[in-house]
C-alpha cells in the first residue's frame, strides 16, 4: 500500500527543516549494500522536533501505530548510486519530501507487478507499509532532501483474556 498526503507540515516545520537541511550535520550514516548505496541521516528528537507533524501523522495512521525513528534523509549525486528495492523492516514508513530542487530522485515502487515512480513534491507525504518494495533512483544533480517517519504496530505490553 502506498497513500500520498499533502501538506501534513506547517510553514513553520517547513522552515525548520528548511535550516536543518541548510546547516545540515550528519549523525548517522546507514549503509545497505557498499559505499556507493547509502543515505545520510540528521536525527530528530521525536519528544521535542515537529510535534504537529506527528499530531497530523498520527491522525491518519490511528492508535494502532507508534513513531520510533524521525530524521532527515539527504541524498546526493555520490550516495545511493544503485539503490535496490528493499522492505522497510518497520510496519509503516512515511516519507515527506523536504525539497524538490533536484533532479532524479525519484520513488520507484513495485504495485500488483506493475513498476511505478512518484516525483518528489515539497510537502507531500507517502504512506508505505513494510510490503511495498520500493528504492530512491539516482540524483543526477543537487541535493534531495526527506523526512522519514518509522512505526510500528502498538504490542500489548501485558498479557490480559481480552
Amino acid at each position: 500500500m502506498v497513500s500520498t498526503y499533502e501538506n501534513l507540515l506547517s510553514e513553520e516545520e517547513l522552515f525548520f527543516l528548511d535550516s536543518v537541511c541548510i546547516n545540515f550535520v550528519e549523525t548517522e550514516t546507514h549503509s545497505i549494500k557498499n559505499k556507493h548505496n547509502y543515505y545520510i541521516r540528521k536525527i530528530l528528537d521525536i519528544e521535542k522536533d515537529l510535534l504537529e507533524y506527528q499530531k497530523n501523522c498520527e491522525d491518519l495512521i490511528n492508535d494502532e501505530y507508534e513513531l520510533f525513528g524521525l530524521w532527515v534523509n539527504k541524498v546526493t549525486v555520490n550516495t545511493n548510486i544503485d539503490d535496490e528495492y528493499h522492505n522497510d523492516a518497520c510496519d509503516l514508513t512515511i516519507i515527506t519530501y523536504i525539497n524538490n530542487t533536484f533532479d532524479g530522485g525519484e520513488f520507484e515502487y513495485i504495485e500488483n507487478k506493475n513498476l511505478l515512480k512518484i516525483k518528489p513534491i515539497r510537502n507531500v507525504s507517502l504512506f508505505i507499509d513494510n510490503k511495498v518494495r520500493h528504492r530512491v533512483l539516482k540524483i543526477t544533480k543537487n541535493e534531495r532532501f526527506s523526512l522519514i517517519s518509522f512505526y510500528n504496530k502498538k504490542r500489548k505490553k501485558e498479557k490480559t483474556l481480552i
